[in-house]
């Protein structure tokens, strides 16, 4: 089978790890696609001019310009409809909504699933065994206009933010330009040289450790103390991927991702309202997400759902859908 380049080769892929037995065991053990959150897929949602985060508000308008909150853009109904396309076609896992966090991961190591949606690491962990000429990064599946568009959160992992009460703002700003230079990237990700790794190919991307450096890394840093989760293009290293042909293969596949599709970055940084909507409203959300898989699972008909959306939820909106789109115009 071929890498799916857009919706409707993807639901045909689906289908196919179904029912073609493709492990050849002999049992109908497999299915096409599983995931652990509906508003996360974005090489799905691109399809629809949709964002992935979509549960957060970022400052990306609707496929015609227009700012709108994720649950009343054009493409939110027609991307939950298209997931209960492939739910009653079997393309989707029958029990998707019970998944957990790294659930749909862990059935695709497990073999279990045909395709999921990865996060960077349990990327690189699938890659690690295959053969350098097998690995193939699909890009966004097309939206309404062609384009295959993948909008990225900035490459950090805080929104950084100074208190308006801090004493030492100039020693703040001093230490973040540290942070974010080669020396600073360098050092918070990868640790010391001889201490936490034996060499490092910045071009390449490649590092080397030993067994007991390993364990180092493991204990004194982590991801989440890194400032910047990419530098020029590509991250420090692909954690799993330790063969210099693999490392090189992903590189290639990786830029050629680039190249191809449109990657627009996008702000974290949300409102205040929104927060303070999400703390007032937890059960709410809660029951949206619900009704979005039962939507999806066929327990409710599309006319439930948007009774649900129009009598429930986007009353409750309301003020931060006012407050986000005011926000937005404020910054054309």
């Amino acid at each position: 089978m071929e890498v799916p380049s857009n919706i409707d080769e993807f639901l045909e892929v689906a289908k196919a790890f179904t029912f073609n037995d493709p492990d050849k065991n002999g049992s109908n053990d497999t299915v096409g696609f599983t995931l652990d959150f509906i508003n996360s897929q974005e090489f799905i949602m691109s399809a629809f001019d949709l964002h992935q985060y979509g549960g957060s508000l970022f400052n990306v308008p609707d496929s015609d310009g227009e700012y709108r909150i994720p649950e009343k853009m054009k493409g939110y109904i027609p991307y939950l409809t298209f997931l209960r396309k492939m739910y009653t076609e079997k393309a989707l896992e029958q029990e998707f909504y019970v998944n957990k966090v790294y659930d749909s991961e862990n059935k695709f190591n497990q073999g279990k699933v045909g395709m999921v949606r990865m996060h960077g690491t349990g990327l690189y962990r699938a890659l690690a065994p295959t053969p350098p000429e097998k690995m193939t990064l699909g890009l966004p599946f097309p939206n309404s206009k062609g384009e295959r568009v993948l909008y990225m959160p900035l490459a950090v992992w805080g929104g950084w933010c100074i208190t308006n009460q801090a004493q030492n703002v100039d020693k703040i700003m001093e230490f973040m330009n540290w942070a974010f230079s080669h020396e600073g990237i360098l050092l918070v990700g990868l640790g010391i040289k001889g201490v936490h790794y034996e060499t490092y190919d910045f071009e390449k991307r490649f590092i080397t450790r030993t067994e007991e450096q390993s364990k180092l890394t493991a204990i004194e840093l982590s991801p989440y103390m890194e400032f910047c989760r990419a530098y020029k293009g590509l991250c420090l290293y692909p954690e799993g991927i330790d063969t210099i042909e693999n490392i090189e293969r992903f590189n290639q596949q990786t830029k050629h991702f680039w190249d191809n599709a449109n990657i627009i970055a996008v702000s974290t940084c949300g409102l205040i309202e929104e927060n303070q909507f999400k703390t007032d409203n937890a059960d709410l959300i809660t029951k949206k997400e619900s009704m979005e898989a039962k939507y999806v699972a066929c327990e409710i008909t599309l006319e439930e759902f948007v009774n649900f959306l129009e009598t429930e939820y986007y009353p409750a909106v309301k003020t931060l859908e006012e407050a986000y789109i005011a926000a937005m115009k404020s910054k054309k």
